[in-house]
């Protein structure tokens, strides 16, 4: 999550990062606006982390298998009405995937001098 954290700071946002051993998980993300989620626990994030559930943007990298055997993400996204949440599977690997082919091309056209 550094190198994120770091991005996004780079571009004047304020960031507070949290990781398994963060006391009060539920504190920093509660009025937090933008909520981007690596846990790596199937439906871990619920209701109980957004408490107003206002609109946060919860962007879930996180890719599990829940105890059916079902790809969901970190976020429990049934328990959440109102905030905007990235679906799993089909968000976030589609745009890393985008990106890496977009680097495949430059790359390509860098070595053949284009």
């Amino acid at each position: 999550g550094r190198p994120l954290v770091n991005m996004m700071i780079d571009k004047g946002a304020t960031v507070t990062c949290c990781n398994s051993q963060t006391e009060d998980l539920d504190w920093h993300t509660n009025g937090a606006n933008i909520i981007i989620s690596a846990i790596g626990k199937p439906k871990y994030l619920d209701s109980a982390y957004f408490w107003d559930n206002s609109g946060e943007i919860i962007i879930d990298v996180g890719i599990n298998r829940d105890e059916n055997g079902k790809l969901c993400g970190d976020v429990d996204k049934e328990k959440l009405h109102y905030s905007y949440v990235t679906p799993v599977p089909g968000g976030v690997g589609l745009l890393t995937r985008n990106a890496l082919l977009e680097n495949v091309v430059a790359a390509y056209k860098l070595w053949n001098g284009e």
